[in-house]
């Protein structure tokens, strides 16, 4: 489902939503070291991006299709 804005979704592994992210992801919240993990949604606009202790504010760009959220060189990149 859709997580809309004012929301906050948070969870210790990766998050993948079959919806709209316009609220709050924050995967991998209780390890703060844990590179590795992913957010997926099928239509991403979110206020704000977390993965570990890594934060993203979230972008205008709307953009057609699924996108997968991860870190690389301490940034999380969208693709």
């Amino acid at each position: 489902g859709d997580v809309n804005p004012g929301a906050d979704l948070v969870a210790g592994g990766d998050i993948i939503v079959l919806g709209r992210l316009k609220g709050t992801a924050h995967a991998s919240a209780y390890d703060d070291d844990a590179f590795d993990r992913v957010i997926i949604a099928l239509h991403m606009q979110p206020m704000q991006l977390r993965i570990g202790s890594v934060l993203s504010r979230g972008s205008e760009e709307v953009v057609r299709g699924a996108e997968i959220a991860r870190i690389e060189n301490r940034r999380i990149i969208v693709e």
